[in-house]
């Protein structure tokens, strides 16, 4: 990986399309990432695009790093999913803004803002999360390449976290650290219900996310050291994901003496956040939104 505005270092190529092709597969299915990859065009093709409860402005790369950036962001599809899980699950009285792009926006850092009701991920972000993550694997593999591709792999995934904590933010409409824990949990019961793999997503990116937090030094305006996930609310959301997706989660967390116990205790942790969201949301889920329904577990 190089350090300045110029491209990651075997990223382009068949190398970006085939990471940027699997890793939107993996996390919606093929036919779904087609279909929002027309989204994501319509979207860019103007400054502002309105889906119903949300205002999508895609904000011009400054750079042709940024422009490789958006491609990453685009070919995801976690942006435009998260699009459609609010204009189908969601009404507002006012709709919420979705800023991606622009450096200049919160010194680089994603944000909440109640002011304008918006969430902004910067361009910036996305590039510090790979340089982040690239410090993590190194020398987890001979091969240069293969990190590489990890470390945006991994990059992604603390990126798609850090959206859905923002919409946790966005929803009780409060933008202050101290509320972190209310996000996560949001963000958690969203995740796990929008989505039929999303328990196995959402270890992804918890897991993501945490390692950065615990694991690398560095400023504290850093946003993964700013809402840092520790160990202990990182096994709790890690938790949740095992009580709603079942023994499939179980081989990608950490052993336990008593697997059984666990099971059973985050099959009962679920219940409970399952239930205290569905209250907590009620006042603007639409009647029929799939998030109402009995779900994937």
């Amino acid at each position: 990986m190089q350090d300045g505005n110029t491209e990651f270092s075997g990223l382009g190529g068949a190398l970006g399309d085939n990471l940027m092709a699997l890793m939107c597969q993996a996390r919606r299915g093929v036919v779904r990432c087609a279909a929002l990859l027309l989204l994501y065009v319509s979207a860019a093709a103007a400054p502002q695009a309105a889906f119903a409860e949300v205002e999508l402005r895609l904000m011009p790369g400054d750079s042709a790093l940024d422009q490789q950036l958006s491609s990453y962001l685009a070919d995801s599809q976690m942006v435009t999913d998260l699009v459609s899980l609010l204009s189908e699950n969601f009404t507002f009285e006012q709709p919420l803004g979705i800023i991606v792009g622009s450096r200049s926006d919160t010194l680089g850092q994603p944000s909440y803002s109640r002011s304008d009701r918006s969430i902004r991920l910067p361009y910036a972000y996305l590039e510090r999360a790979i340089r982040a993550q690239a410090e993590l694997v190194a020398g987890s593999s001979p091969d240069q390449t293969v990190e590489q591709g990890e470390s945006v792999k991994r990059a992604m995934d603390m990126v798609e976290y850090t959206l859905y904590h923002l919409l946790g933010h966005a929803l009780i409409d409060d933008d202050s650290v101290d509320a972190d824990e209310h996000a996560e949990a949001i963000s958690t019961w969203l995740m796990l219900r929008a989505w039929s793999n999303g328990a196995a997503q959402w270890v992804e990116d918890v897991q993501a996310f945490a390692d950065a937090s615990q694991r690398l030094d560095g400023p504290l305006e850093d946003y993964w050291h700013a809402h840092a996930l520790y160990r202990l609310r990182e096994q709790t959301l890690l938790c949740w994901a095992l009580g709603a997706g079942g023994n499939s989660i179980e081989p990608a967390l950490r052993a336990v003496l008593d697997p059984a116990e666990r099971r059973a205790r985050c099959r009962k942790s679920w219940a409970m956040l399952d239930q205290q969201m569905r209250s907590l949301l009620d006042p603007v889920l639409k009647p029929d939104a799939q998030l109402r329904a009995a779900g994937h577990d």
